[in-house]
C-alpha cells in the first residue's frame, strides 16, 4: 500500500491552519473525508492489484467477505475484481468471462455477482479459483 509518510493527524492540523471557516470542524469529519478520498484514489487512480487463490469449497458461490486479505486492506467487493481464473491441476488456467446473474445461469466459464458473493459457472469442477482484484485500504 502507498504510504506518503504524512500522518492523518499532521495533515488535519495543516488543514486547520489553512481553512478559514466560521465554525470548528471536528477531527472525525476530516478523518471521514480523508478516508473517502483515499478510497476513491485507490479505486479510480492507483488501481494497485493483488491476487488471491480460493480452493474448491463444494459450491459455485464464493463469499467474498470470507476471503482473507492482508491486514491493511479492505475486504474484496465484487466491484474490485479485475479478472477471475479457474485453475485445474495439470491444465492451463481458464479465464472466466464477467456476466450478469441471469447469463451466469445459462453460459459456462463465467463469473457474476450474486448478492455480495462471487458466483461462478464452469464446464467442470476446479481445484482453485484465482481472483485478481484492485486493492483498497481498510
Amino acid at each position: 500500500m502507498f504510504d506518503s509518510g504524512i500522518s492523518a493527524g499532521d495533515l488535519i492540523e495543516d488543514l486547520k491552519t489553512e481553512i478559514d471557516v466560521a465554525y470548528d470542524i471536528p477531527n472525525r469529519s476530516y478523518v471521514s473525508w480523508i478516508n473517502a478520498v483515499e478510497q476513491m484514489l485507490y479505486s479510480e487512480v492507483i488501481q494497485e492489484q493483488a491476487e488471491v487463490k480460493v480452493g474448491y469449497n463444494g459450491k459455485f458461490i464464493i463469499d467474498l467477505s470470507s476471503i482473507p486479505v492482508p491486514q491493511d486492506q479492505d475486504n474484496i467487493r465484487f466491484e474490485d475484481i479485475y479478472a477471475v481464473y479457474s485453475i485445474v491441476s495439470g491444465e492451463k488456467d481458464i479465464q472466466l468471462i464477467k456476466t450478469t446473474l441471469t447469463s451466469g445461469g445459462i453460459f459456462q466459464n463465467c463469473y457474476y455477482k450474486e448478492n455480495n458473493s462471487l458466483g461462478i459457472r464452469l464446464k467442470s469442477f476446479y481445484d482453485q479459483i484465482k481472483i485478481i482484484y484492485f486493492v483498497r485500504p481498510k
